[in-house]
């Protein structure tokens, strides 16, 4: 990692969850996935999060490639290239198809979200030459990430 690497960490296991999951995959339309409500048996969960989705690359080329930006449509695909992703890689690992589901599933939450107005949009300008971001850049870089490998290694 160099002084421009960004660190990230989300705890999507922990994430709220705001809809039942299981009903997505019986949903077969865009509009039928919007219909989910939240359960009325639905706990109020505050987790600390990002507002901002990180797609796995499988993940990220579907979003790209799907030709829309509604949100509904966005899980019916994701949907289908979770399923094909798994097939064609997953083999018998469990673990595997496991940890696949469970960024699907955190997908699905964070876009039905967004597709209810219930996350804000999110903006911001991105200056690569600006000399107070450059400096913050390396701060954080050798404060953190070199503390950390010159320390042993980086962390799980």
């Amino acid at each position: 990692m160099d002084p421009h690497a960004m660190a990230v960490q989300l705890d999507e296991k922990h994430a709220a969850k705001l809809i039942d999951l299981n009903l997505v995959d019986a949903k077969a339309t865009a509009e039928g996935i919007k219909s989910i409500l939240i359960p009325d048996n639905a706990a109020v969960v505050t987790c600390k999060t990002a507002n901002i989705f990180l797609p796995a690359p499988w993940l990220k080329n579907t979003i790209l490639n799907s030709n829309t930006d509604c949100p509904f449509e966005l899980i019916l695909s994701a949907c289908q290239a979770k399923n094909e992703f798994i097939q064609d890689h997953c083999g018998g690992d469990q673990h595997l198809q496991d940890e696949i589901k469970a960024h699907y599933d955190g997908f699905v939450s964070w876009a039905w979200a967004v597709g209810h107005e219930m996350i804000e949009p999110l903006r911001f300008l991105v200056r690569p030459d600006d000399v107070e971001l450059k400096a913050h850049h390396l701060k954080v870089h050798t404060l953190t990430i070199l503390l950390l490998v010159t320390a042993g290694g980086v962390p799980a």
